[in-house]
């Protein structure tokens, strides 16, 4: 269901995206309204795009969350991001000489969407610097980061990356020694977000255990040793 709608609560979820930083709230519903946006709800489970869909409208978050996953040709899926309010999808995508998804999109609870035309994202940089310069930040970032995640897959050894994917499951909660995180992920996905075997992975939870680094109890991991553990995730 589509409505060409962008009320003053979606503005103000809008103005903390990091594309609409610096401008003003009211200058933002303006320019939504008058340049030609739509709105869209999804409900929770209902598939938005499959890799390899046209790419036309850019889409932002309002309200909800989107899974993006990679499908195998086997039937396994690799889930690769969670997209939150008031993410953007894909902004880059949206300029490539054949704009396709690049991962299937799924909700995994109730969403509110806003969709732009590119011509409107267009007319958007050419009215407000401010916002061509949000979205080459951007853009700029998300290949510094794909460049970043490309040198830990090539150069990073296993338990180095096994190491950084518990700290970015502690989310910055892990203060001192005694903190415990319950593990979102089975051994096997664990095993396939780092780009290993299951049996690998279980080695290296257990190597990092022996060092007193952490302990494992089923998906409940102890950080016992948070120094220890970010040098360990940086390559000791």
């Amino acid at each position: 269901m589509l409505q060409c709608v962008v009320d003053r609560e979606a503005v103000a979820v809008l103005g903390g995206s990091a594309l609409f930083e610096g401008i003003p709230l009211r200058d933002l519903a303006r320019d939504t309204l008058r340049l030609g946006s739509a709105r869209r709800e999804v409900p929770a489970g209902r598939m938005l795009g499959c890799a390899g869909d046209p790419y036309r409208r850019l889409i932002i978050l309002v309200s909800g969350r989107l899974v993006a996953t990679l499908e195998e040709e086997s039937g396994r899926s690799l889930r690769v991001a969670e997209l939150r309010a008031p993410d953007a999808v894909a902004p880059g995508i949206l300029f490539a000489p054949d704009p396709r998804l690049p991962v299937t999109l799924t909700a995994s609870e109730r969403c509110d969407l806003l969709l732009i035309d590119r011509s409107t994202v267009l007319e958007l940089c050419r009215r407000r610097p401010r916002f061509l310069a949000n979205l080459l930040g951007l853009l700029g970032g998300r290949i510094q980061g794909l460049a970043a995640a490309l040198r830990t897959a090539r150069w990073s050894s296993l338990k180095a990356r096994v190491a950084a994917y518990l700290l970015e499951q502690c989310g910055g909660r892990a203060s001192g020694r005694g903190t415990v995180v319950r593990l979102p992920h089975t051994r096997e996905q664990i095993a396939r977000l780092v780009g290993a075997e299951r049996p690998s992975v279980s080695r290296s939870l257990t190597a990092m255990a022996r060092d007193g680094l952490i302990s494992c109890r089923g998906r409940a991991v102890g950080i016992l040793d948070l120094p220890g553990l970010e040098r360990e995730a940086r390559g000791g």
